[in-house]
């Protein structure tokens, strides 16, 4: 069930309706955890034994962790639990992918491998990277002693398969999930109503400014040899970042709302992103919990910042590269990481030097052109997550430089103001909000400004739904 259907409406108000009813807090939470398994199931229905799988294994190495003193037997209870999850995420995720590429290793030697028909595909549970790092965060934090292992597995079961953010996110830390089970949850009349207003605003990123303004330019400029000329090639690609943007933040934005209503708090994903100031400002904004999780899971324990010049480099390259495959296993996600991280090494390296003490960069000009350069590299390195390979992105840097530039433009003047006008109102709604969040809007304007615009969002996207965009998979769907 996509959010932006009406099986997920009908799905969320049967759910909502029987979580109001007076039942005991265990019940309901039964409830909810049914009530996310089905939401899975609708996808795949035996992929629901994976997430039940992941509870079991995480559930079972936590508590071993604590019953043992050993710290021979703790850390082979955290292999258990590290093995069990990545081993099933690159089977399902990798596998594939590093099979065709030593059958092309081998074609190149010259050995011919041929792979069973049946054996070629693999299906890609929907939401496995989110929850493989879910899972895992909890029994790293149990190994080093941050917190204790949870004595109800039915919290548990719950923190890992909660559906308003099972497929895409936010991935949520247990440190603080748990702990809002242990009381019942009271929901007023405030609450449902911003958690509503932030489903709308989610649906309304998706829907109307995603699937109708961003997505036809993108996709009609990224299809398969299509004669493009460089103007093309930059606004579909600036169009990508907005309809990534969003496409994902959209959907983090419905599960906080979704999660709101049903009394649980869910992090923020996004902070503003397209008011970065440079590449480390932008990472901190973007994919928050993502970004969090590869800080204080992998970055810290290569040494972080606290080693020398050259050894710190090497961290932030390694984060960044394991960020890009995480993404998918293709060269292209993997070269994203490495050029991020390369661009975060010489971020560091420039902060250091005279250059980048310079007044002139605190003053408004000097703002403008480190977004403009940061905007730029964003476009850039985000095509290889639009190309679907290596040669279609190649393609479409030789359309940026313009040297494989066509003679007639394939969009219309009105096709790149679909373009360029919301993803400017995004880049200055972002400026003004810079230091803000959502909620503060919430708090800060009053409700009969708050009420009509909400209501003018969601007619919008109702229209625009019925117009065609409802049914578009969210894009990190696909991750």
């Amino acid at each position: 069930m996509l959010f932006n259907s009406l099986e997920f409406l009908a799905f969320f108000a049967v759910v909502l309706a029987v979580y109001a009813l007076p039942l005991p807090w265990r019940l309901r939470k039964v409830h909810l955890l049914a009530a996310s398994y089905l939401f899975y199931a609708v996808w795949n229905p035996p992929f629901v034994f994976l997430i039940v799988l992941s509870t079991l294994v995480d559930w079972v190495a936590a508590r071993g962790m604590a019953a043992f003193s050993s710290a021979r037997l703790r850390r082979a209870c955290l292999l258990f639990s590290l093995m069990t999850n990545l081993g099933l995420l690159f089977y399902f995720k990798y596998a594939h992918a590093v099979l065709e590429e030593f059958v092309r290793l081998a074609a190149a030697l010259g050995v011919a491998i041929r792979i069973p028909e049946s054996g070629s595909e693999i299906v890609l549970p929907l939401g496995i990277s989110f929850y493989t790092f879910q899972t895992l965060s909890y029994t790293i934090d149990v190994y080093r002693r941050r917190m204790d292992p949870w004595p109800s597995f039915l919290d548990f079961a719950l923190y890992v398969a909660f559906f308003p953010q099972l497929i895409a996110g936010p991935i949520v830390r247990a440190g603080d999930f748990l702990p809002q089970c242990r009381k019942p949850k009271r929901i007023s009349g405030e609450q449902l109503g911003r958690g509503l207003a932030f489903v709308v605003l989610g649906l309304f990123m998706k829907v109307v400014l995603a699937d109708s303004l961003f997505a036809p330019v993108v996709n009609r400029v990224y299809a398969p040899d299509v004669p493009r000329t460089a103007s093309d090639a930059w606004v579909a690609s600036a169009g990508f970042v907005g309809q990534l943007y969003c496409d994902f933040s959209g959907y983090s934005t419905c599960a906080v709302g979704l999660g709101l209503c049903l009394g649980f708090m869910l992090p923020a994903n996004f902070r503003f992103p397209l008011a970065m100031q440079s590449v480390s400002d932008f990472w901190s904004r973007w994919h928050i919990t993502l970004t969090r999780w590869l800080h204080d899971y992998v970055f810290v324990p290569l040494g972080g910042y606290r080693r020398r010049r050259g050894r710190v480099a090497f961290n932030l390259i390694v984060t960044l590269v394991l960020c890009g495959v995480w993404h998918g296993a293709t060269w292209n996600f993997l070269l994203f990481g490495l050029l991020n991280g390369i661009f975060l090494v010489v971020q560091l390296g420039l902060r250091r030097s005279r250059l980048r003490r310079l007044a002139v960069w605190k003053s408004p000009p000097g703002q403008g052109i480190l977004w403009l350069l940061c905007f730029t590299l964003l476009t850039v390195t985000l095509v290889l997550f639009r190309a679907p390979d290596s040669r279609q992105a190649w393609g479409m840097y030789r359309s940026l430089a313009g040297l494989e530039s066509a003679w007639r433009s394939t969009l219309t003047p009105l096709d790149q103001l679909c373009v360029l006008i919301p993803l400017e109102g995004i880049v200055l709604f972002h400026y003004l909000m810079r230091d803000g969040t959502v909620n503060d809007v919430f708090r800060r304007v009053p409700w009969w400004v708050v009420a009509p615009t909400v209501g003018a969002m969601a007619y919008v996207t109702v229209r625009a739904a019925t117009s065609g965009a409802v049914g578009e998979e969210f894009l990190y769907f696909e991750f």
